[in-house]
C-alpha cells in the first residue's frame, strides 16, 4: 500500500482517467488503477444552510467529555450519536445508551446571533464523525459550521470535513434526568472517590472490570463502597461525605460510574441520590456545566 512507502516520492499523472497512476519510491514502484474525477461521489448539500462560528477548543471539550455515553448497540439510531445543541450563549453536547446519559454545556465568549434560546438548532452527528474529529482537528482555532436537514460540515483554513447526519429525532433528555434542584447532594472529595472506586475495583478480574457491580452504602458523613467477585472474595473502602439526605444502598456499573466521576472537572463531586429505583446524577461543584446520569442495578 501507499502509505508504506518512504523517502522521496514521484507521481505520474495519468493523461486519461482510464490510464494508471504510477508512484515511484526508491526501487519500489505502484501503478494504480484511476477514476475518473467526474465519477467522484460528492455529497448533495443543500442551499440554505445555517452558519456558525465556534471554536476548535470548544468541539474538543464537548466530543471528550460526552462521547462515553454514546450508544454502540440500539436499534434506536438517535442512540448511536452525539446530540449538539447550540443556543445564544452556549452549546451543548447529550448522549445517551439508556444506561447512562451526559449533558455538557460550553458556554460561548461571544453570544452567537440568529440562535433561538427556547429552540436550540439541533444536529445529531454520527459516533464515527465525533470520533474521526478528535482525531484530525486541531485543538484550537476558529471553526466554520454549516449545516442543513441532511448534511454537517466543519470547516477552517486548511481542512473540511463533512458527514452525514444522524436519522431521527433525539428524544427530550429533559424528562428523563431528573430535578436536582430540591434534591440534598452527597458532597465528596473527586480525587478520594476516583481512589476509592479504583480501589475496589482490583479485586475484579480483566472480563468482570468493565461489568462489574459497586455497591454505594450511604450514610450522613461517610459512604461505604464494596464489590465482590465471582470467588466471593470482596473489597471495602469508606470515603468521609457531607451528606443529610436519607439513607441507602443502592447498586452501579463501576465502569459507567468510574468513567462519569473521571470527566467531572473540580474539587468535589456532587451526587444526588434520591431513591434506590431512581438514577444517579453526578456534577461538579461548579457551575453544573456537566451532569452525568447513572441508572442503578437491581438487586
Amino acid at each position: 500500500e501507499l502509505r508504506f512507502l518512504s523517502g522521496e516520492e514521484a507521481a505520474e499523472t495519468p493523461e486519461t482517467p482510464e490510464t494508471l497512476f504510477m508512484v515511484t519510491s526508491g526501487a519500489t514502484q505502484y501503478r494504480v488503477a484511476s477514476l475518473n474525477p467526474e465519477d467522484y461521489g460528492l455529497l448533495d448539500r443543500q442551499e440554505g444552510s445555517a452558519h456558525l462560528q465556534l471554536d476548535w477548543t470548544d468541539l474538543h471539550f464537548l466530543f471528550s467529555k460526552a462521547r462515553n455515553c454514546m450508544g454502540t448497540q440500539d436499534f434506536r439510531p438517535y442512540l448511536l450519536g452525539m446530540l449538539l445543541e447550540f443556543y445564544p450563549d452556549r452549546v451543548r453536547a447529550v448522549s445517551a445508551d439508556g444506561h447512562r446519559m451526559a449533558v455538557c454545556d460550553r458556554l460561548l465568549e461571544e453570544p452567537s446571533e440568529g440562535l433561538d434560546k427556547e429552540k436550540p438548532m439541533q444536529l445529531i452527528l454520527p459516533r464515527k464523525a465525533v470520533e474521526k474529529m478528535q482525531g484530525f482537528a486541531p485543538k484550537q482555532g476558529p471553526v466554520s459550521i454549516e449545516a442543513n436537514e441532511n448534511y454537517v460540515a466543519f470547516s477552517d483554513d486548511t481542512r473540511k470535513f463533512v458527514c452525514r447526519l444522524q436519522e431521527g429525532k433525539y428524544p427530550d433528555y429533559a424528562e428523563v434526568f431528573p430535578d436536582t434542584d430540591s434534591q440534598t447532594p452527597l458532597q465528596v472529595d473527586l480525587a478520594e472517590l476516583q481512589s476509592g472506586l479504583a480501589r475496589v475495583q482490583s479485586i475484579l478480574s480483566t472480563e468482570k472490570g468493565e461489568s462489574g457491580r459497586v455497591n454505594f452504602d450511604v450514610n450522613p458523613r461517610r459512604l461505604d463502597l464494596s464489590v465482590v467477585n465471582n470467588l466471593n472474595e470482596r473489597s471495602d473502602s469508606t470515603l468521609p461525605v457531607e451528606y443529610n439526605g436519607k439513607a441507602m444502598k443502592i447498586s452501579f456499573t463501576i465502569r459507567y460510574m468510574k468513567e462519569a466521576v473521571d470527566m467531572l472537572d473540580s474539587e468535589q463531586a456532587l451526587l444526588y441520590l434520591s431513591a434506590t429505583d431512581k438514577g444517579c446524577v453526578l456534577k461538579s461543584d461548579g457551575a453544573g456545566l456537566l451532569q452525568y446520569l447513572i441508572m442503578p442495578l437491581r438487586v
